[in-house]
């Protein structure tokens, strides 16, 4: 059966998809969802075969992994993608998820988390990143927390409306003025033609 954390993060990706329907019937099927228990929505999620062939859950980050939920992506590797976090805990939160579920993290994916760091901290203009693994869901991922000045790591986590993550996607991929620019080449130095200097007069004896 679902834990209440499983049933709380499934829910909330359902209600990600749910945005871009009328206003009416979106409510009426959040509400729907809304009220489900684990148990029904473990029923849910196998009628839509949306649970794995084993009969384990498919958790969120398997299917955003799979592309069966949206997520805000702004980075993918052959091994592992960077999506913002829903519930972040400060501007640009951002999770690498692996796309082969594991409970060890590759030195590999551990260099693109702090890829993702920096280009973070390159577009965010925040004071530094922090990088930690994390287990959940019996695998293993990678938060990368951008801090700002006078923010701690453990401040309250509040959930992100889909404009502003969508805004921040925006803000990490956008390419500046200065990246478009070519680096320009460096200048030949001028060749200056040396005159010739006037022959010295013959000397008279």
């Amino acid at each position: 059966m679902l834990s209440e954390q499983e049933t709380k993060q499934i829910k909330e990706q359902f209600f990600k998809q749910l945005e871009n329907l009328p206003e009416e019937q979106r409510e009426l099927i959040k509400a729907e969802i809304q009220a489900m228990t684990p148990e029904q929505l473990e029923e849910f999620l196998k009628k839509n075969n949306m649970m794995q062939s084993q009969g384990e859950n498919q958790n969120p980050f398997r299917m955003i992994a799979e592309g069966k939920l949206p997520s805000y992506k702004i980075a993918e590797t052959e091994q592992a993608l960077a999506v913002l976090e829903i519930n972040p805990v400060s501007k640009g939160h951002t999770i690498i998820i692996q796309k082969v579920p594991a409970k060890t993290i590759s030195e590999n994916i551990k260099k693109f988390a702090e890829q993702i760091g920096e280009l973070l901290k390159h577009k965010l203009k925040c004071e530094k990143t922090e990088v930690s693994e994390a287990e959940i869901l019996g695998e293993k991922i990678i938060n990368i927390i951008p801090l700002y000045k006078n923010q701690q790591i453990l401040d309250k986590r509040e959930k992100a409306s889909e404009e502003d993550l969508k805004k921040i996607q925006e803000e990490i991929l956008a390419i500046s003025i200065e990246e478009k620019q070519e680096p320009t080449k460096p200048k030949k130095p001028r060749k200056i033609p040396l005159k010739r200097l006037p022959k010295a007069p013959v000397r008279m004896p």
